[in-house]
């Protein structure tokens, strides 16, 4: 968020929403997933949305901010979602190689096996910036499909 280390809840709320209208998909044009798992797979608006919104959703909580303080890795700090999905709710599209769940905007939320394998579980719509995390188990270091 471009903000100090000890950056005030106010500093920190007007970062994100300058960079959240910056970097909004609605704004910064579509982005598709290219990749192997992670937030690194996205590109364009997408995946800079994403980031700010996990960065503001980090730096905002009190608990969270002072486990990255600690040193504590990014993926060991849980973030919010709109709603959880389990994947045996999802729709598979084989010709695109994602499973898709309807979005209240008539958007959809997709997610490939490589992102779920690769320990991406939060996906944002393809229409609005609503974003759910995906439910499912790991079976022999690999996603039930």
């Amino acid at each position: 968020l471009r903000v100090e280390r000890d950056a005030s809840v106010e500093e920190i709320k007007a970062a994100f929403r300058k960079l959240a209208r910056l970097h909004h998909p609605d704004k910064a044009g579509s982005a598709a997933w290219q990749g192997d798992g992670g937030v690194e797979g996205w590109r364009g608006g997408e995946r800079d949305f994403v980031l700010v919104r996990l960065a503001y959703e980090m730096l905002s909580d009190a608990e969270r901010r002072a486990a990255v303080d600690r040193g504590a890795a990014l993926g060991d700090i849980t973030f919010g979602a709109v709603a959880e999905v389990d994947l045996d709710d999802m729709s598979w599209d084989e010709s695109q190689a994602v499973f898709r769940h309807a979005c209240r905007c008539s958007g959809c939320y997709e997610i490939s096996t490589e992102q779920l394998e690769g320990g991406f579980n939060t996906v944002c719509c393809t229409g609005c910036s609503l974003c759910i995390s995906v439910q499912y188990e790991m079976d022999d270091d690999e996603a039930k499909v």
